[in-house]
């Protein structure tokens, strides 16, 4: 008797009672070995779907048993946990144990053979071989021409370029060098005589005896770069100039801010760039700076230091500058310093001179901390004004001149009982001078009714007393007027003599080349 027979006898009793309440009902035992009651009036729905709507007596399979549905209209009900509307028929079976394993099949036929797999890697290379005999040597060629001739001692060549390192020589001599300790071309000489000399014989044209170009990026490279091992007066480079062009050019034409000229020296005392002009007449220039620039802020000379960026010194002018926007321009980062600085060791002569307008701008805000300060006498050869702000634009509010030197003060008082006494301000006092000799001037309006007033001036104040013995209490201003210390004897003074200015005329610019 097969499992599925003995299987299907065990659970006869179960199924005639289940028969009984279904009616007339007959069996199915599937290969799985599960067995099902399907009642004549039941319905056979498959696999339960959550999705599906079952009627009374519907079967469905869940997890390996079969239900019955016991209500219409059944949605959703999951049959494990809804008794009300599905009951179980046939409770899934233990899984049997594992049967005995079969016999190894017959050996199938063998299959067709494979592609050809990808070549393996490259073996090491094998050792190399002993070095065979050297060969005899053959005849002795002809002797070729030599491209180098001979004139005495000297030897020459005409031929074309000469190239060291160099196999494509552009220039009669061209030498390259990629070592980077050792230079291209070393020249000594222990005599007076110049180690290297380059002379240029065009007369016209823009011709160079001498070109420094570097490419490199890195900061104290030099195109051109003169040393001077030497004491005293040993010069580093040394340009000289017999025509109108310059000794010594620098010129930069990148976009960056890299110096044409650049000078250095570390040793006090010393100049890292030195102009000197011994021209007794004419118009000689030690150092000239010329900026083409249109846009931007071109430069002709810039000077940067901790103390002075540029210093000028001469018998006629020290520093002259002459630019589109701005001739000479200084500028101070540091407290109490001097954007431009000028002195003349001279008393008849001046520290800066200024020809034609001069503008003294703040670039504060407020403007008040802008100042011009001067330590000594201001002379104007013209008159001195305020600019105001109106309705109507600027206007100009002229200083009140005096052939004395004097200082003012305003206020006002008011009598009491026919008297007032007025004390002067201590610091003004401290700016003037009121003696016998240099009495204060004083100057009373009344703003009241009264006989009128007369005034008894003091060292450091005034009374001011009202006539005929009046007592009223009228209101009153008031100016004094004094010397100031240091000047009390002055009175139309002698002006400086400004004859001899008129010989300071610019120089000439040399055109740039």
């Amino acid at each position: 008797m097969t499992m599925k027979k003995r299987i299907c006898l065990a659970l006869l009793g179960v199924m005639l009672c289940t028969a009984a309440l279904l009616g007339t009902a007959g069996h199915l035992c599937g290969d799985d070995g599960f067995y099902v009651i399907a009642a004549s009036t039941g319905t056979f729905k498959g696999n339960w779907d959550g999705a599906a709507t079952y009627n009374a007596k519907d079967i469905v399979f869940y997890k390996g048993s079969s239900w019955f549905s016991l209500a219409g209209n059944n949605l959703d009900h999951f049959p494990d946990i809804s008794p009300n509307y599905l009951t179980m028929l046939a409770q899934k079976g233990d899984t049997g144990a594992t049967g005995a394993q079969g016999p190894q099949g017959i050996q199938g036929p063998i299959g067709l053979t494979g592609a050809t797999g990808a070549q393996g890697l490259k073996g090491d290379t094998g050792l190399t071989g002993a070095t065979g005999a050297q060969g005899l040597q053959g005849i002795q060629g002809p002797a070729g021409a030599s491209p180098w001739g001979l004139s005495g001692a000297n030897t020459y060549y005409t031929a074309g370029n000469v190239g060291i390192g160099n196999s494509n020589p552009k220039s009669l001599l061209s030498i390259y060098n990629n070592n980077s300790i050792n230079p291209s071309i070393n020249v000594s000489n222990d005599s007076n005589a110049a180690c290297l000399y380059a002379w240029s014989n065009a007369t016209s044209g823009a011709t160079n005896a001498v070109v420094g170009v570097t490419s490199s990026t890195t900061s104290d490279t030099s195109a051109v770069a003169g040393v001077a091992n030497g004491g005293g007066a040993a010069i580093g480079i040394y340009g000289e100039s017999r025509g109108t062009g310059p000794g010594v050019k620098g010129y930069n034409n990148t976009l960056s801010s890299g110096p044409g000229v650049y000078g250095e020296n570390t040793l006090p005392g010393g100049n890292g760039v030195y102009g000197n002009s011994s021209a007794t007449t004419g118009n000689g220039i030690g150092v000239q700076g010329v900026s083409s620039s249109t846009s931007g802020t071109g430069v002709g000379v810039q000077g940067f230091s901790s103390y002075i960026g540029i210093s000028g010194a001469g018998g006629s002018i020290g520093v002259y500058g002459s630019g589109g926007a701005v001739g000479v321009k200084g500028e101070n980062i540091s407290d109490y310093g001097k954007g431009v600085m000028g002195s003349s060791t001279n008393p008849s002569g001046y520290g800066v001179y200024c020809v034609g307008n001069l503008y003294v701008a703040s670039p504060f805000n407020p403007k008040s901390v802008g100042l011009t300060y001067i330590e000594g006498s201001l002379y104007v050869d013209g008159n001195k004004h305020a600019v105001v702000a109106t309705s109507q634009g600027n206007r100009t509010l002229s200083c009140q001149e005096s052939p004395e030197v004097w200082f003012e003060d305003f206020g006002e008082g008011q009598l009491a009982g026919g008297l007032a006494h007025i004390d002067l301000d201590p610091l003004f006092l401290e700016t003037v001078t009121i003696d016998d000799q240099h009495p204060m001037k004083v100057f009373v309006q009344l703003s009241d009714d009264c006989n009128g007033v007369y005034v008894q001036r003091q060292a450091t104040g005034f009374e001011v007393m009202e006539l005929r013995g009046g007592a009223s209490r009228a209101h009153f201003t008031y100016r004094v007027v004094a010397k100031r210390k240091g000047y009390e004897n002055a009175r139309l003074e002698a002006a400086p003599d400004t004859s001899k200015s008129a010989a300071l005329t610019a120089p000439v610019k040399v055109a740039k080349t």
